[in-house]
């Protein structure tokens, strides 16, 4: 391995990944309200968890900088609890829900960690019945005659 590709895997510092998220989503920070805590939680986590969280982050904040933020907080708590892949998937489905609902119903998303993602392997199962009869229905289409109104031109 490289001393730049073994550089690039060490985890980010708690100062240096604040110095990312308030450059990402500075506009929804204050006095009050600071990237520390979500850095430091991020400090403890490894090389590929920061990068997948400051990656979304950036993604995130385009659409929407309290998104992102509500995000951020929540990125460690996801992938300990869902997984790389169903976390990006339960911030997918936020994302969708923002653009359907609106923040409100995004940021409710976002915290239900237990609600995991459907993916289609999950559905398939439960349209089989329904599936199995509609293969079965007769599903012709009559045939329709349509009148003109003599009135109305071609």
């Amino acid at each position: 391995m490289t001393a730049s590709a073994q550089s690039n895997s060490r985890p980010l510092s708690a100062a240096a990944l604040e110095a990312r998220i308030e450059d990402l989503i500075g506009a929804v920070l204050s006095s009050r309200r600071t990237a520390a805590g979500i850095s430091q939680r991020l400090a403890g986590e490894t090389r590929a968890l920061q990068d997948f969280a400051l990656h979304w982050v950036a993604v995130t904040s385009k659409t929407n900088p309290e998104l992102a933020y509500q995000f951020a907080a929540l990125a460690a708590d996801a992938v300990a609890t869902l997984g790389l892949p169903d976390a990006e998937r339960w911030l997918l489905a936020a994302m969708d829900v923002y653009d359907r609902d609106g923040l409100y119903r995004a940021s409710a998303t976002l915290k239900d960690l237990d609600a995991k993602p459907h993916t289609i392997e999950v559905i398939q199962p439960n349209f089989q019945p329904y599936k199995r009869e509609l293969s079965e229905a007769d599903l012709r289409i009559p045939e329709i005659t349509v009148l003109r109104d003599p009135q109305l031109r071609p």
